[in-house]
């Protein structure tokens, strides 16, 4: 029952990462839309968008070691990716002073965070 759970858990963080991947699709491919222009609502929509599919990424509810690392190293690309939209975006200093400076220093902190706990997973026995 317990392997079913984590398998069901596991399958739900993955459509949930989907969810979120699809919403920020929608500003990524709309050649409308230039996402290093983005008003203040709608770069925040983006960011959290971005965001939360990465911190799904870093959720390991059963998964392998083999798996928990593919995830992991996702997870740091998306947060790389965050990080140098936020630094591309034309309204940089506001976007990171007003608008997203939680989800600024998150990124950050995630960026430099992640690569050390891949080390640690790496080198865990099994």
């Amino acid at each position: 029952m317990t392997a079913i759970t984590f398998t069901t858990s596991a399958m739900l963080l993955h459509r949930i990462r989907q969810l979120f991947q699809q919403f920020s699709d929608t500003y990524e491919k709309d050649e409308r839309c230039d996402i290093k222009e983005l008003s203040d609502d709608d770069a925040k929509a983006f960011a959290h968008s971005k965001i939360n599919a990465a911190r799904m990424a870093s959720k390991f509810v059963g998964l392998d070691k083999k798996s928990h690392i593919e995830m992991l190293k996702t997870a740091i690309d998306e947060y790389e990716f965050i990080k140098r939209w936020l630094d591309s975006c034309k309204n940089k200093d506001h976007l990171v002073t007003n608008v997203l400076p939680n989800e600024s220093h998150l990124v950050r902190e995630m960026c430099l965070l992640l690569p050390a706990r891949l080390e640690k997973v790496l080198h865990a026995p099994g």
